[in-house]
């Protein structure tokens, strides 16, 4: 869902990804099997994340490898706050008020 909304968000991000840079409707982006994976790849680094909240270390090392993939293929600082958006708009639309209350209002 929060590549979805990425993409949906911000379609001129779409040409970064090969595999996205043709898709046009929320349907053809959603049965991708390529977003789809892309998709699974996100959640689980999210997921390694927040197993690993206590350790710093670990999670140091999670989050330079994926600086490093991410640089690698020149995704600029702002594509960040767009995914920020993206997530926290999909975490908000799941967890409601739980959420909010939880992080702040914007």
């Amino acid at each position: 869902m929060i590549f979805h909304g990425l993409l949906r968000n911000h379609p001129e991000l779409k040409p970064l990804w090969i595999f996205a840079a043709k898709l046009e409707t929320e349907s053809e982006i959603r049965s991708n099997p390529q977003v789809r994976y892309h998709a699974a790849k996100i959640m689980h680094t999210l997921n390694e994340i927040i197993l690993n909240i206590e350790d710093m270390a670990k999670r140091k090392r999670l989050l330079v490898a994926l600086g490093r993939i991410h640089f690698n293929y020149e995704v600029q600082p702002c594509y960040f706050e767009f995914a920020s958006v993206a997530m926290d708009s999909v975490l908000t639309s799941l967890l409601g008020k739980s959420y909010r209350n939880r992080i702040g209002d914007p």
